[in-house]
């Protein structure tokens, strides 16, 4: 069931972008960790695939990301053709150039963590409206079933 409701709203172009945002934090984090810990970047790729198992097309991504790396592309050149996030395949290519692959990751990653609060924020900002006129409504709707057995009740006599 939850997976048909998070289906149903990865229609609409806000909530995608905002689910996108939370798979790329999750999985530059978990790849950041390992990178900083002196995991080679392969298999921290193979085991961030792992962390990425409820977003099904971000698994299919580390996979594909693994077998570019295996069949010698930069990480970044791999995830440009993955279609990743264009700032996260830029701070990658600079983590890389660098030698501070671990620190750009985990900076992406607090990133798209801030961009997800961000979009929950504004998307909450849209709905308080949304529910006060739902809740006037309902309070008037109240008022109104209550009101009118007396106001029959007062025409009767």
């Amino acid at each position: 069931v939850l997976a048909h409701l998070k289906r149903a709203t990865m229609l609409w172009p806000p909530v995608r972008r905002m689910w996108e945002a939370l798979g790329a934090a999750q999985w530059s984090q978990a790849l950041s960790l390992q990178v900083q810990s002196g995991l080679s970047i392969a298999e921290a790729l193979k085991l961030a695939s792992h962390v990425s198992q409820e977003s099904n097309s971000l698994s299919k991504k580390c996979k594909a990301l693994y077998e570019g790396l295996v069949g010698g592309e930069t990480l970044n050149e791999a995830m440009r053709e993955q279609q990743f996030p264009p700032l996260l395949v830029e701070m990658v290519k600079v983590g890389e150039e660098t030698g501070t692959l671990g620190r750009m990751l985990d900076w992406s990653a607090r990133h798209f963590e801030d961009q997800f609060e961000s979009s929950i924020e504004q998307m909450l900002s849209l709905l308080e409206p949304i529910i006060m006129m739902f809740l006037g409504l309902v309070t008037g709707l109240m008022m109104l079933l209550t009101m009118l057995p007396m106001v029959k009740a007062v025409q009767s006599l």
